[in-house]
């Protein structure tokens, strides 16, 4: 029970840290376009 637990809370944590590695570049590329993009036009 107690493994299980920790097995599940291991894989909660990994898929959330995985999931921001990917979202926040995207989010910086995002925000750098908008925040540069009417800046160079």
């Amino acid at each position: 029970m107690s493994n299980d637990t920790n097995e599940t809370r291991f894989i909660t944590v990994a898929l959330i840290v995985v999931g921001v590695l990917v979202l926040l570049p995207m989010f910086a590329m995002g925000l750098g376009m908008m925040g540069t993009g009417p800046m160079m036009g």
